[in-house]
């Protein structure tokens, strides 16, 4: 007779959830960017900071929710591999958008906008790895900050304020894939290769 498996338990559950929400793919980049501006020299401008919220969060979220209200996709945390198409592709879109923008009206010193070009990188191959697997945008979007930390924090930071971000960021990666991972949302496999992808992406961006 084979062995029923435990239910998670509800707090585990409940904490879960919170921690997917707090470090949603969409809250990173306003998270990564507040604390570049906190630890670093780079000073970013107040309108960087608001197209930063309204081109990573306001955008994509209003865009998900219409989709939702016309019954386009199940649900609003895109669960489903066939959900995400569209709305990876139109997030793509409005990245590209604010990266052409942020370098144009000069908003951004090169380097920001590199780690911006990063994310719009990541997205696409996210779009098209999801075309035949599912992965972990949890994860990627995390990995990236995080290799993007290590590779712009090293050299722009001191030594502590180094070790606490990037310690910082590698625990919230492994809390969220552990939160992914425990929810059902996604597979070890599917966490852990969004990490791999996240990180070097972020690294090769700054080199």
């Amino acid at each position: 007779m084979q062995k029923k498996l435990k239910r998670i338990p509800r707090k585990s559950e409940y904490l879960a959830q919170i921690i997917s929400i707090i470090f949603h793919p969409i809250f990173i980049p306003t998270f990564l960017f507040y604390t570049i501006q906190k630890t670093t020299n780079h000073q970013l401008s107040t309108q960087f900071i608001l197209f930063t919220l309204l081109f990573t969060v306001v955008l994509p979220a209003l865009f998900v929710y219409f989709l939702k209200k016309a019954n386009k996709i199940e649900d609003i945390e895109l669960e489903k591999r066939k959900d995400r198409l569209i709305p990876y592709l139109v997030s793509t879109l409005i990245l590209i958008f604010w990266v052409t923008l942020t370098f144009l009206l000069s908003y951004a010193p090169q380097k920001i906008i590199a780690i911006q070009a990063g994310m719009v990188i990541s997205l696409s191959i996210l779009l098209i790895i999801n075309l035949k697997y599912k992965i972990s945008v949890h994860a990627a979007t995390l990995g990236n900050a995080l290799g993007t930390s290590i590779m712009i924090l090293s050299f722009n930071a001191n030594t502590i304020n180094f070790i606490l971000t990037v310690l910082g960021a590698f625990i919230a990666l492994l809390l969220v894939c552990y939160s992914r991972v425990l929810l059902k949302k996604h597979s070890i496999g599917q966490v852990l290769w969004g990490s791999i992808m996240g990180i070097v992406i972020g690294i090769i961006i700054l080199v």
